[in-house]
């Protein structure tokens, strides 16, 4: 679906305050989209400085196009392949999973982009970025993405598909994080879902990329949920804005040399359907990503690739493969970060980072990295099963490692509709666990201690039992 016959339109300047206002672009892509706002944007000569708030635009400079529009063709090529800032892809499906999760928990996201840290009021949660939370859970009850689907069904001319991001109280509240998006609209039209997005606010040098990214991949979503094709995705932003940090980057992305990608996006399947798919990716990637502390050589290729075979259809497959990318850069493991380049197929493949892999944090990433330390030391670095830092010192970490193996010997036993409670619970039994350090030692010799098998007349077959087994055996080991 082309309009190339169609002229780029945009308003007269405001005469007095200098300031542009009212662009509209029609483009091919998410690429072609990316260089033309950064071309419109620096061209302008008017900057504005932002006043002292919590806004991450307090006392910066920038240059901005008020009300800019994007009318994207083919939003389904919504890779930025940019040379000079190429879309981080892996980190942009992490931030998609995240959104379709529902979830504004920081240390989900943080897990990923640590960054996102300076956007927490309270360093537990996201209040304003955390789009899939208020599009799916505003209130108990009110998923906006199912009304939208629920309208579009039932009448193919609705206007009324529409989804709110942004809450009357975003108006008046104090923050760090007052959402960027006011919200999105689906248009059927024909054979045709024609998405729409409108921001409140868009940085265009660091966020379009991943805005069109996951924005579009959502609208793609909802048309093949539905039996449509995706159409022309309308993006506008009140304020489309650059940075004064960001100005020579942004001139080097503009000017970057151009090649052309022989391999298209593929089409999103229908069969299964794409949300039942999303929703079984996000269990997948907490799953994982709780556990990604212990990749090793051993596991990894056994278990960790193929744990996805059997549940996702091959195109989210290789979504999987790049959230699992990320995840071994984040903890460390290069063998694991080398092997899945080979797995990752085009046009995935083009957006995949450097190999360089973070150093060992200072405690493992995974289930410890959720939940407070409680002052405990932490290790500096994976150790063997039993090992510790000193003879006479016990950390969180090494209690958290040894839980983490019996949970995996009880795994195979336990329902897979029950693990979920599990995981609930390990939060609860390292509060327990870890009181004082006296309680913490005493708790990792009865781990260490621990036959892993199910008591007498509790051996049922593989994913089948529920989860109080493993969690009454919790709660003896840290009784005193």
């Amino acid at each position: 679906m082309r309009h190339s016959s169609h002229a780029e339109r945009e308003s007269v300047s405001h005469s007095e305050a200098g300031t542009r206002v009212g662009v509209t672009r029609f483009v091919p892509d998410a690429e072609a989209a990316y260089r033309k706002v950064l071309a419109d944007i620096l061209s302008a000569e008017h900057e504005i400085i932002g006043g002292e708030t919590k806004s991450v635009g307090s006392r910066k400079r920038s240059k901005e196009i008020l009300h800019y529009g994007l009318v994207i063709e083919n939003p389904r090529e919504r890779l930025v392949w940019n040379a000079k800032r190429k879309l981080n892809l892996p980190a942009a499906v992490a931030r998609f999973v995240w959104m379709m999760a529902g979830n504004d928990r920081l240390k989900d996201i943080e897990f990923y982009e640590k960054k996102v840290a300076a956007f927490s009021d309270d360093g537990i949660i996201v209040p304003g970025s955390s789009y899939g939370h208020r599009m799916m859970y505003p209130t108990p009850g009110c998923d906006q993405i199912a009304g939208a689907l629920c309208r579009l069904r039932e009448d193919a001319a609705t206007r009324r598909a529409a989804v709110a991001v942004f809450q009357p109280q975003d108006v008046t509240r104090l923050s760090s994080d007052i959402p960027c998006t006011f919200g999105l609209a689906f248009h059927n039209r024909g054979e045709f879902l024609h998405p729409s997005v409108i921001m409140r606010s868009n940085n265009a040098f660091i966020l379009l990329p991943y805005n069109i990214f996951e924005f579009s991949l959502l609208g793609e979503a909802v048309a093949a949920e539905i039996g449509l094709k995706l159409g022309v995705m309308s993006y506008h932003a009140l304020s489309m804005h650059v940075f004064a940090t960001d100005y020579a980057k942004a001139e080097d992305a503009i000017t970057a040399d151009q090649h052309a990608r022989t391999t298209p996006v593929p089409e999103m399947p229908t069969n299964p359907l794409p949300l039942t798919q999303i929703r079984e990716l996000v269990r997948i990637e907490a799953e994982v990503r709780h556990a990604a502390a212990g990749f090793s050589s051993q596991n990894f290729e056994t278990k960790w690739l193929p744990f996805a075979d059997s549940r996702l259809d091959p195109y989210w497959q290789q979504f999987y493969y790049l959230l699992l990318f990320a995840m071994c850069q984040r903890v460390g493991f290069s063998p694991g970060v080398s092997r899945l380049r080979e797995l990752i197929d085009e046009p995935w493949s083009s957006c995949l980072p450097p190999d360089a892999v973070a150093p060992h944090p200072a405690q493992p990433v995974g289930q410890v990295d959720l939940f407070a330390e409680f002052g405990l030391s932490a290790r500096t670095r994976p150790r063997e099963r039993g090992s510790r830092a000193d003879s006479t010192m016990l950390s969180r970490a090494d209690l958290e490692q040894e839980l983490q193996q019996v949970l995996e010997l009880y795994r195979p036993h336990i329902a897979r509709d029950q693990w979920s409670r599990v995981v609930e619970y390990q939060p609860i039994f390292m509060a327990g666990a870890t009181a004082s350090p006296k309680k913490l030692a005493k708790v990792f010799q009865r781990l260490q201690k621990l036959r892993f098998s199910l008591p007498d007349g509790e051996m049922v077959e593989s994913h089948r039992a529920r989860a109080e087994v493993i969690i009454r055996r919790l709660k003896e080991l840290v009784a005193d």
